[in-house]
């Protein structure tokens, strides 16, 4: 837990500024949700495997960032 209040503390100030900053943008003041669209159910359609390494490279972009 430590590190997750370490985490969010050094994150809150960016996030806290982001969320703001929408809270005052317009561009989808006149936009409607139409929640009666057809929607056909979504089932599995395949696996996709890789043997790239993404922990790997979040470690290195991690590590570049700081």
């Amino acid at each position: 837990m430590d590190k997750l209040a370490k985490f969010l503390e050094k994150a809150y100030p960016r996030m806290a500024t982001t969320l703001e900053s929408n809270l005052k943008q317009r561009c989808f003041d006149n936009y409607e949700v139409f929640w009666e669209e057809e929607r056909e159910e979504i089932g599995e359609f395949g696996l996709l495997k890789t043997s790239y390494n993404f922990y790997e490279a979040n470690l290195a972009v991690h590590k570049a960032l700081n």
